[in-house]
């Protein structure tokens, strides 16, 4: 997982409430970043990565890619 400190050059973009959509994707990124790390969805790690994810997303990172290339 990349550093926290790191996410401090990305702005709250949006205080609203995450759509359908966009919640798909974030589930998306977190299974996949599950799988290639060979982590238990139920696991401490896949926990640590869904918190980061929602952390990103909030910090304004909305790009499937860039998600993904930050929890990976």
């Amino acid at each position: 997982m990349r550093n926290h400190r790191q996410m401090s050059s990305y702005r709250v973009r949006s205080h609203s409430p995450v759509d359908p959509a966009e919640l798909a994707m974030l589930q998306r990124v977190l299974d996949e970043a599950c799988e290639s790390r060979n982590v238990s969805k139920e696991s401490c790690d896949a926990r640590n990565m869904a918190s980061l994810l929602v952390e990103l997303y909030a910090h304004g990172v909305r790009q499937e890619h860039q998600l993904s290339a930050m929890v990976h």
